[in-house]
C-alpha cells in the first residue's frame, strides 16, 4: 500500500479550527418511553474544519512569512484529490504522537497488532503510523532488527560419567519476549574420557528472558539440548548419558519488528502470553475532503483566505 499524500502545513492557517468526533447509533423508542439502542461505529469517524487567514498568490512572496505561492499549493492539493475522490493524511498538531503507549497484550499466537492511542478513557485505532520511535516489550525497549546473538559460549569439562573423549562444537542463543536471536559464534573443547561438558550462562542483555545451547561433536551440525529455556545466570551442563537429538540451530533471528502499513506492529515471532506490548510513535488521520468543491476569496492583490477547509477521516482498515 503506498502512502498518501500529507495535507501541506502553511503558515497562513488560523483560528478557530474545528475538530468533531461522530458516532451512528438506531435508537428506537417504546411507548413506554424505555428506548432500545444500537451502536454501527465502534470507533469515531472524525471531522475537521480549518481556516487560512492569509494565502500569498505571488511567485515570491509578497506576505511577510505567509509562503510563495501558498495558496497554489492548498489549491493545487485540492485538485489533486478530484475533491472528495482522494485521500490524504493530515497531521493533527495537537493529536499525532505518544509515548510509551499500551498497546496489547500477547496472547502466545498473535504477531501483529495494531498501533492505537489513548484520549482520556479511550483507546481507538490511529489512522496511519508515521513513524515509530520505540517499540517495548515488558517495558524494555526492542530494536528493530532484533537483540544481537550472545558471545561465543565459554565451556569447560565436568568429571561425570563414563562417556568416551569428545570434541563438542557449541553456539548459544537469547530468548526475548518475542523470539530467539540468531546463533553466537561457535566454541570448541576436546572433552577427555569419564568426563562431560558445561557451558555457562551468556550475559545478561536487556529483554532477555533465557538462552538455549545447541551441541554437536561435529561443526556446523549443533542441535539444541535444552527442553525449556534456561535462565540467564544458570550454566547447561551435558547430562551422563551424552547429547540429545533436538531442533537445529534458528535459521533467522525472530526478536525484531516491522511496520507494516497503515497501522500494524508486525513481530517477526511470537510474543510470549501476557507480554505487555507498547511503543512510543507518531501519526496521521487518513482523511478526504469533506465536499467537491473549495471556496478561496481572493481579498487583495495576491492576498488570498479560504474561511471553510473540512476534512473527514476514512477507516485505513
Amino acid at each position: 500500500m503506498s502512502t498518501p499524500p500529507m495535507f501541506p502545513t502553511l503558515a497562513g492557517q488560523g483560528w478557530s479550527v474545528h475538530k468533531k468526533p461522530t458516532f451512528s447509533t438506531i435508537v428506537a423508542s417504546h411507548v413506554s418511553g424505555r428506548e432500545v439502542r444500537d451502536a454501527f461505529y465502534l470507533n469515531p469517524v472524525w471531522s475537521f474544519e480549518l481556516t487560512f487567514d492569509g494565502l500569498d498568490g505571488a511567485p515570491s512572496s509578497e506576505y511577510g512569512g505567509l509562503g510563495a505561492q501558498s495558496v497554489q499549493s492548498l489549491m493545487g492539493f485540492f485538485l489533486q484529490t478530484q475533491g472528495q475522490y482522494g485521500s490524504f493524511l493530515f497531521n493533527d498538531p495537537s493529536d499525532n504522537s505518544v509515548a510509551n503507549q499500551a498497546i496489547a497484550v500477547g496472547d502466545g499466537a498473535t504477531t501483529g497488532f495494531t498501533f492505537a492511542r489513548s484520549l482520556g478513557g479511550f483507546t481507538e485505532p490511529v489512522g496511519w503510523v508515521t513513524s515509530v520511535a520505540s517499540v517495548y516489550l515488558n517495558g524494555v525497549a526492542t530494536p528493530s532488527a532484533g537483540l544481537a546473538p550472545p558471545a561465543a559460549p565459554a565451556l569447560s569439562p565436568v568429571a561425570l560419567g563414563s562417556l568416551a573423549t569428545a570434541t563438542y562444537f557449541v553456539v548459544v542463543t537469547y530468548l526475548t519476549a518475542s523470539g530467539e536471536t540468531a546463533a553466537s559464534s561457535a566454541s570448541s573443547l576436546a572433552v577427555a574420557a569419564n568426563h562431560v561438558l558445561s557451558v555457562a550462562s551468556p550475559a545478561a542483555a536487556p529483554g532477555v528472558v533465557g538462552w538455549n545451547v545447541y551441541v554437536s561433536t561435529s561443526a556446523g551440525t549443533e542441535t539444541r539440548q535444552n527442553a525449556a529455556l534456561i535462565p540467564i545466570g544458570t550454566a547447561w551442563q551435558e547430562p551422563s548419558s551424552g547429547l540429545a537429538a533436538g531442533a537445529g540451530v534458528p535459521a533467522a533471528n525472530t526478536t525484531g519488528w516491522t511496520l507494516a502499513t497503515p497501522n500494524t506492529l508486525s513481530f517477526a515471532g511470537v510474543p510470549l502470553t501476557g507480554t505487555a506490548i507498547a511503543a512510543s510513535f507518531g501519526y496521521a488521520f487518513l482523511c478526504r475532503f469533506d465536499g467537491d468543491d473549495l471556496d478561496f476569496e481572493q481579498f487583495m492583490s495576491n492576498l488570498w483566505r479560504a474561511e471553510s477547509v473540512k476534512l473527514r477521516s476514512l477507516r485505513s482498515q
